[in-house]
């Protein structure tokens, strides 16, 4: 019986410790090139995402005041980008008599705020985004947003900052 024992510890197949070790390691590496590659993705979509709807906003902009003879829509406050804007009222730009079919999910409301894109006194029931872009327009109709929130990293400059709903 022992020396069968003998034998069989001979030929037991396994991994040593080392062996193991090198495989994680290499499977680790892997994995981090995956997450690196992944997470550029997601931010080149957000960047997209946001260029997209800022391209939207400035067309709707862009027929109201084609439509109401160089009239823009109408704003509820003042926000600094890069100098003084006024804050685009989405109920304005909203249906019916608006060009937009409810608010886009860049813009944000505020319960209880006032200078964020869903105050007015009309019956603004479109307007229920949440999430943290303050869209504005400066005198000759130009779009521009920023970022309120701890998520923001850059409050108060015009353009994508890290953060989409």
């Amino acid at each position: 019986m022992k020396s069968s024992d003998v034998q069989r510890r001979k030929g037991r197949c396994g991994f040593t410790l080392i062996e193991l070790l090198i495989v994680m390691v290499i499977l680790s590496i892997l994995a981090g090139v995956v997450v690196m590659s992944v997470g550029n993705v997601f931010q080149s979509a957000g960047e997209s995402t946001y260029g997209t709807l800022r391209d939207q906003i400035q067309d709707v902009v862009i027929a109201y005041t084609a439509i109401h003879k160089i009239e823009l829509p109408p704003t509820v406050g003042t926000v600094n980008i890069s100098g003084d804007k006024s804050i685009l009222d989405m109920c304005s730009i909203l249906l019916p008599g608006g060009m937009l079919r409810n608010a886009p999910d860049g813009c944000i409301s505020i319960n209880g705020s006032s200078n964020d894109n869903c105050d007015s006194a009309m019956n603004c029931s479109g307007c229920i985004a949440t999430s943290h872009y303050i869209w504005a327009i400066d005198k000759s109709g130009t779009v521009f947003s920023t970022c309120v929130g701890s998520e923001c990293t850059a409050n108060g400059v015009d353009g994508y900052q890290d953060v989409w709903p």
